[in-house]
């Protein structure tokens, strides 16, 4: 670990003893603030720059007097003082404790007495720092009213609370001792566990502030609390307790209704419904779209809202999604979305923030508490959640467990039907627990696929109790979607237009768009075609400068952005691409030709896709590894001798592309809401 340089002032009236301290100090990574031979210079160096630590002989130039000195010092900047002297009589020893030094060293001295000073008295004082914090912080709200304050030790046994503190405890008890987990009352497992990760969370990295959670006092009344979590740290650097602070900010049993705030029996806002009923008229439905690579999750999602929202009138919609592209699409009526922090996906199960300064875990419970807190608030009648039953590294299972002890939503999990190798997927749901997940948490799964094209239940070899609640609904793609607006009018060309697509932009410039662009500058002269390449809006922008100078001069045009890349893919001849969901069953929708070259990053789902479809003769699959500006032109140059295998396909009906509908006709038949009640599919 990088150690924080500190500030030295060196008070020495021998200049040879001043510049052997000051090589040791600066061998050591520290800042020299400046040498002193006596008092005022001292004061006049610490007032231009104020030290973390001074180095002080005891007699200074002019007849000054170092421990005075010292004292002066330590008093009104609060550093450490380690005293480097030749006197050790008692008198002089006497004086100088007085001081309260961090050290004392004796002339003649060597480098590595002076090292083992310095760090000692730099660590001590940083310490005593944070404890003196600690105890500021502990004042300030022992004397708010408003907060209640509880002390633990290491184990999270009470060691102190004021009397605030007392009104939260389930018991309404004040010994000490018992451990603050279990005198807390929480709601749910849900809340505990919120609670319980904040207390490792703030011992790994320090200052935690938890979102609202609930809790139950000694009366029977549902607090909304928010909580702030503070390690104290004893001088060895290790976590020897905690300082909690908590503030109630609803009362529900006395103030819910006179707040406009959900009561337990929604006397306000927004609750589950006290009796069940068929899905549609008053209907509010939660999509949680995790998006952590691409813009497939979200497109497939508002796809499905579009549908939904058309076919039942009364149906409200929250959309909750983790991509930062969410602003760019209009939304449906009656939907509003939350956007949960941007991550991206860096390793098979691994993410990081996409934009903020945070670590993995921290980013992972900030996202998990805002997805537990939109779901005590809206209530939804239906949680749908796209493609990972578990979100984010596990982000949603706090809210799937506050949902199984607060009955009333049915839950829906979709699946697009080709995740992963299925021996991968069999490993890893095995070792996650993922069928226990779907047996308890989900009432549903609907996978976005055929059963003739790609058996998902077979292939991961899902449970009896798993496959007993699974319909497929067939292909999901959008047949029309907003934002022609966005879109420039088509080029009056007569010439044939190959549209090259990447996805999201995430990957596939080196496997696609750089060779492509290679076979255009080789064979430039017997191009009979156009082009339109789109790059996505996650293209990083150096590679992006490359291509576009890679391009300069060649019949192509870019584009980062596209909200409706269907249309285009309507409009060509030939379309090159990555072989994600959404790009595949649009360009089986709406192409006529198409080659797939799989991005093959942390999965090989993409790659299982390609080889499927080519397969089914539908289109040409080519292995990235394979890619050559050759290979392509020799490709592209047979599949323009050839007809129009996409367009036979629909007619032939070979991949059903009705999964919107289907899905949104089934959801017509489910029966929602009803505290206590399962909620399952009727008729």
């Amino acid at each position: 670990m990088t150690q924080q340089k500190q500030k030295v002032l060196i008070v020495e009236d021998e200049m040879i003893v001043q510049l052997h301290l000051e090589t040791i100090v600066s061998g050591l990574g520290h800042e020299v603030t400046g040498m002193a031979a006596n008092t005022q210079e001292a004061f006049d160096a610490a007032e231009s720059d104020t030290p973390d630590l001074v180095l002080m002989d005891v007699n200074l130039a002019d007849g000054c007097d170092g421990v005075e000195t010292a004292r002066v010092l330590r008093e009104k900047y609060d550093c450490a003082v380690v005293f480097v002297t030749a006197y050790a009589d008692d008198a002089t020893v006497e004086r100088t404790a007085e001081v309260v030094p961090a050290g004392y060293v004796m002339k003649p001295f060597t480098g590595d007495e002076i090292r083992a000073a310095i760090k000692t008295a730099l660590a001590g004082h940083k310490h005593l720092a944070r404890a003196k914090e600690h105890a500021r912080s502990l004042e300030t709200l022992i004397g708010k009213p408003e907060h209640a304050v509880i002390v633990t030790d290491r184990d999270g046994r009470v060691t102190f609370q004021n009397p605030q503190a007392a009104t939260l405890r389930a018991d309404g008890a004040t010994t000490l001792g018992d451990d603050v987990r279990n005198l807390l009352r929480f709601s749910s497992r849900a809340d505990a566990e919120l609670f319980a990760q904040g207390l490792r969370d703030a011992d790994a990295r320090g200052n935690v502030a938890l979102a609202e959670f609930e809790l139950v006092d000694h009366a029977g009344a549902e607090l909304s609390v928010t909580a702030v979590i503070d390690p104290l740290v004893d001088r060895a650097g290790a976590t020897s307790g905690f300082v909690l602070a908590l503030k109630v900010s609803v009362n529900r049993a006395l103030s819910g209704a006179a707040a406009g705030l959900p009561g337990e029996d929604g006397v306000a806002g927004a609750s589950f419904p006290a009796e069940p009923r068929r899905f549609g008229e008053g209907t509010r439905l939660m999509v949680y779209s995790h998006d952590t690579l691409g813009l497939g999750h979200l497109r497939r999602s508002l796809c499905l809202i579009r549908q939904l929202v058309a076919d039942h009138p009364g149906l409200s919609v929250l959309l909750v999604s983790g991509s930062p592209m969410a602003h760019r699409y209009p939304l449906p009526e009656r939907t509003d979305y939350v956007k949960l922090p941007a991550v991206r996906k860096v390793a098979q199960e691994g993410y990081s923030a996409r934009s903020l300064s945070m670590s993995d875990d921290g980013i992972r419970s900030m996202r998990a508490n805002l997805i537990l807190r939109t779901v005590r608030d809206y209530k939804p009648d239906v949680l749908l959640v796209d493609h990972s039953p578990t979100g984010m590294r596990g982000e949603l299972l706090p809210t799937l467990e506050w949902l199984d002890e607060h009955p009333g939503c049915t839950r829906i999990l979709g699946m697009r039907d080709i995740i992963d190798a299925p021996e991968r997927v069999r490993e890893s749901w095995a070792k996650g627990g993922m069928h226990d997940v779907l047996e308890r948490h989900y009432d549903h799964v609907a996978v976005y696929g055929s059963r003739s094209v790609y058996d998902t239940v077979v292939e991961y070899g899902l449970p009896e109790s798993v496959v007993a609640k699974t319909t497929y609904v067939d292909y999901v793609v959008a047949h029309s979607e907003p934002g022609a607006e966005d879109e420039p009018a088509p080029e009056a060309d007569e010439r044939p237009l190959v549209v090259v697509a990447v996805g999201g932009g995430d990957g596939g410039h080196d496997t696609i768009v750089e060779p492509f662009l290679a076979m255009l500058q080789e064979h430039k002269d017997e191009i009979p075609f156009r082009t339109e390449i789109l790059l996505g809006p996650f293209f990083a922008q150096g590679v992006e400068q490359g291509l576009r100078a890679s391009a300069d001069g060649l019949p192509v045009s870019m584009k980062n952005f596209v909200p409706a890349p269907s249309r285009l893919f309507a409009r060509s001849d030939l379309v090159i691409s990555t072989a994600g969901y959404n790009s595949t069953s649009e360009i089986l929708e709406h192409g006529k030709r198409a080659i797939l070259i799989p991005r093959i990053m942390h999965r090989d789902e993409q790659l299982i896709r390609s080889k499927q479809m080519a397969e089914l003769g539908l289109v040409t699959f080519l292995h990235p590894d394979d890619v050559t500006p050759q290979r392509l032109f020799e490709t592209i140059r047979d599949m323009f001798a050839n007809g129009e295998p996409l367009t036979e396909a629909r007619a032939k009906g070979v991949v059903p592309l009705d999964g919107a509908e289907r899905f949104s006709a089934w959801c017509g038949g489910l029966t929602v809401g009803g505290r206590g009640v399962d909620a399952r599919r009727g008729g």
